[in-house]
């Protein structure tokens, strides 16, 4: 028994001596001026180790997220024609492209896989434009087959130059879709400017931060865009006012807001979910959806680094809009979130795994200085044991 109280007494006198050496050399290497800068360095390196692997969505999604692929449906009857060939050829294309997904339906099926929600059907053949995952079967656009009916679905003006600015070093391009008075076009145009303005001053690197805004009109050539950007919500459908659509990475689109919606509040939330900052950010923990377009992004990108684009369901976006005056002059008064804005759940990130760099900091330093308190009480309580035995 005495030799088991030994060993244990031996063991204990180990540890605190080991303490003991620990707490000599930190506090003699930072009674000088160059030991504490050194210890000081140390811990800002690793910090900064630490926060470089953080980066913003906007510049996290360039390099992660390939876009989701649209599904078209070529309804017809028997074969193709000579004139009709041609115009597969070019879907057929796209869908080696990755831009759209392609499925052929015989007529006799087209009640069964696509649903027109009592609507005239329209002569055959022609192609339905939907999105992935969409239960409801509700086509997004409807258009004969034709090849001008294929090129407004790829692509359109806008989109070249949404594509343009995305990959020419845009943080994100915020698309405002046109309503039916002019004026207020031209208010929400000037008040997005400088909002977006004003936002960038106050980010710490404006130099590679840039927001722009780009006019979308509700033109027979921009239908397409104008399409997806009002199916993404239901509410959208009936909205006559502006709308805003913020794009970033590979086309991706935050939830759309409009009319009284288009204020500095939401502005200035949908910028601070561009330049929230994670290890990883995956396209399921986020609201929003992926707009069609034709540019190539891998070619003026680079290849995706991982898989973190896939999306496990359908994400549907949420139209926002500020329910009454009252909002709008609690905002300019700088009051609380007002009760009846929608974007907190539309927008926000999940709160969960947020501030991986930031807890990561403080539970090193924790363990740093409970290891240093340790060492100091059983350092003292080493000195009281030689007193007592003395």
């Amino acid at each position: 028994m005495n030799r088991v109280i030994n060993q244990y007494e031996d063991f204990l006198n180990a540890i605190l001596a080991t303490s003991d050496f620990f707490v000599r050399v930190f506090f003699s290497s930072i009674c000088t001026f160059r030991g504490f800068r050194a210890v000081f360095t140390l811990f800002i390196l690793s910090f900064s180790f630490l926060a470089s692997s953080a980066e913003p969505l906007w510049k996290y999604a360039k390099d992660h997220w390939s876009p989701a692929p649209y599904l078209i449906s070529v309804v017809h009857e028997g074969r193709f024609s000579k004139k009709e060939m041609p115009v597969l050829n070019l879907l057929r294309s796209a869908q080696r492209e990755r831009i759209v997904d392609l499925e052929i339906l015989d007529s006799e099926l087209r009640d069964l896989r696509i649903k027109r929600g009592g609507r005239k059907l329209p002569k055959l053949p022609y192609m339905v434009l939907r999105q992935h995952g969409d239960g409801s079967g509700a086509p997004i656009l409807s258009l004969p087959f034709s090849k001008r009916s294929v090129d407004t679905v790829l692509d359109s003006p806008v989109r070249l130059e949404l594509g343009k600015r995305l990959v020419s070093g845009d943080s994100a391009v915020f698309l405002l879709v046109d309503g039916r008075n002019s004026r207020e076009n031209r208010a929400a145009a000037l008040l997005l400017r400088d909002a977006l303005k004003r936002l960038e001053k106050r980010l710490k690197a404006p130099s590679i931060t840039r927001f722009s805004v780009l006019r979308l009109p509700r033109t027979q050539n921009e239908r397409c865009l104008t399409s997806i950007i009002l199916h993404s919500d239901p509410d959208l459908k009936k909205v006559s006012s502006p709308i805003v659509v913020p794009v970033f990475g590979r086309s991706r689109a935050l939830p759309a807001f409009y009319g009284k919606g288009i204020n500095k509040y939401n502005i200035g939330a949908a910028v601070d979910t561009l330049m929230s900052k994670r290890e990883k950010f995956l396209k399921s923990e986020m609201s929003g959806f992926d707009l069609l377009t034709s540019t190539d992004w891998n070619s003026r990108m680079g290849v995706v680094r991982d898989s973190h684009s896939q999306i496990q369901t359908p994400l549907i976006s949420m139209a926002v809009a500020a329910r009454s005056s009252e909002e709008l002059e609690s905002l300019d008064r700088g009051d609380e979130r007002p009760a009846g804005s929608r974007l907190k759940r539309s927008v926000a990130l999940k709160p969960s795994s947020d501030n991986r760099v930031l807890i990561t900091s403080v539970v090193i330093t924790a363990s740093l200085l409970l290891l240093i308190f340790s060492a100091l009480i059983a350092r003292s309580l080493q000195e009281k044991t030689d007193i007592g035995k003395s």
